[in-house]
């Protein structure tokens, strides 16, 4: 993939990404991230999640996760960012 198309990808999900949301929601439930003691700034998550989405291009995975945040690359090649506020799986 393009430095330019990679640029564009990282783009479109941070910029349409509601990251005030996600920290009110981090506040509510009292979520900090143990590197920094508190709850991440709206620019803190930001570049978090920009890291993310540039691991899994770069990577080529089809999901990473961390912090709350998913990352997934679908079949086709759609990208999607996600905030994870709970998840239970059974079998």
């Amino acid at each position: 993939m393009t430095k330019r198309k990679k640029n564009s990808i990282i783009n479109q999900l941070i910029n349409n990404f509601d990251f005030k949301t996600v920290r009110i929601a981090m506040e509510i439930k009292e979520w900090e991230w143990g590197n920094l003691d508190r709850t991440p700034t709206i620019d803190e998550l930001k570049e978090f999640a920009k890291g993310l989405i540039g691991q899994t291009i770069d990577e080529n995975c089809a999901s990473v996760s961390t912090g709350g945040f998913k990352v997934e690359k679908e079949g086709n090649g759609v990208y999607s960012l996600s905030f994870i506020l709970e998840q239970n799986f059974a079998y």
